[in-house]
């Protein structure tokens, strides 16, 4: 209700709608019948957004805006190779800049997960997309 009251205020009549992901992506990139949609999403650990704004996205991930900007790929491209820290988070920085400034996606939320286990779980590694249990094991 908040998001459809808030566009109300700024005289934008929009109604929510629910809808399961493989719809929502069908509605958003393959046949678009929506102006407005919200994402939610999580990224991998290296923050790097090209899924979503890289010019070779559409219809292939999830740049269902179109945009294309060859200079925010090529900083996306850097700074995956990039091994220095404060030079990738440099570059991290550049590139959000870049779609702040060019792109109407407005982020409404970030998490942050917080993981614990019982040291009887072995193999187990916290990962960027989640839990992954494929190789873990309880010791008796």
């Amino acid at each position: 209700a908040y998001i459809q009251d808030a566009w109300g205020q700024i005289g934008v009549e929009m109604t929510p709608r629910a809808l399961e992901f493989p719809a929502l992506i069908e509605a958003t990139t393959t046949t678009p019948t929506f102006a407005v949609a919200q994402y939610g999403f999580v990224w991998d650990a290296s923050f790097i957004q090209d899924a979503m704004f890289g010019c070779d996205q559409y219809q292939v991930g999830f740049n269902d805006m179109r945009y294309c900007n060859p200079q925010l790929d090529e900083i996306h491209n850097a700074a995956r190779r990039e091994f220095d820290e404060e030079r990738r988070a440099q570059l991290l920085i550049e590139a959000s800049n870049i779609v702040n400034e060019d792109v109407p996606i407005i982020v409404t939320h970030f998490s942050q997960d917080i993981v614990a286990y019982n040291d009887r779980l072995q193999n187990y590694t916290p990962g960027p997309w989640g839990v992954e249990l494929t190789y873990v094991w309880i010791q008796e």
